[in-house]
């Protein structure tokens, strides 16, 4: 038997978000190794599993019992956390064990929370490209963080595992974008205590409760809402007409 080890992208953490292939190879693990609140989203799938919780063990330790699991044959995997193309913890895991192991993608949280929106990102004529970023990532990598050098009035902005505070942050966007420029503000996205806050970034009185920074997606947008394309249609509609 092929000795794999699995990742299976949760996505935004909402179990009706993951892909058929994902569901079936959590349904069919021995070993689920998670992130907290994952073992109670996810509880039904979960059922009868052997989970473990990642940060319980040093790296050595997970090695240990992951490669016991795969000489007694039995399937590991692991429930990854957001977007696993940005971001993930596990991605130590991911280099070890290289050709051993196979990635399920999921649905990813910026596709969820610009679906919310009912967004296309680049759509609008005002948007020149869609730049995402980590405050806190770049902070760590080159030793500091300037807005400026990432975003102008004509980019739509993601921001995630930000670490600046929300009022702090507001006020630098507001050196670089206009009056249609609108922020929207994701928490626990696709969970039962889901939160969306979206306002101009020049509205008087904005109202933003306490919240964990790193813990949300914040995205930018230079405009208000999506424009209404009936011409570009038509033309794309001729186009095809002529060519066949």
């Amino acid at each position: 038997m092929e000795k794999k080890i699995y990742f299976v992208s949760a996505g935004p953490g909402s179990p009706g978000l993951l892909t058929l292939r994902g569901r079936e190879v959590l349904e069919k693990s021995d070993i689920v190794i998670y992130f907290k609140p994952y073992e109670k989203i996810f509880e039904k799938i979960l059922k009868e599993k052997q989970l473990l919780e990642a940060f319980n063990y040093k790296f050595e330790e997970l090695v240990e019992i992951i490669d016991k699991a795969l000489n007694e044959n039995k399937i590991v995997t692991f429930l990854v956390p957001g977007d696993i193309a940005i971001f993930s913890p596990y991605s130590v895991f991911l280099n070890y064990y290289k050709e051993n192991i196979e990635i399920i993608p999921g649905v990813g949280t910026l596709n969820y929370f610009a679906s919310k929106l009912s967004f296309i990102l680049n759509s609008h004529k005002n948007v020149h490209k869609v730049v995402i970023i980590s405050p806190k990532i770049l902070k760590q990598r080159i030793g500091e963080f300037n807005l400026e050098k990432y975003a102008d009035k004509n980019t739509t902005l993601v921001i995630y595992m930000n670490d600046i505070p929300i009022a702090s942050l507001i006020e630098q966007l507001k050196k670089i974008y206009d009056e249609n420029t609108m922020v929207h503000i994701g928490i626990n996205l696709s969970m039962k205590n889901e939160k969306i806050f979206s306002f101009n970034l020049f509205s008087e009185n904005i109202n933003i409760p306490e919240i964990d920074e790193k813990l949300t997606i914040i995205i930018v947008t230079p405009f208000k809402e999506m424009p209404l394309k009936i011409k570009w249609w038509n033309k794309k509609v001729e186009e095809y007409k002529n060519k066949s």
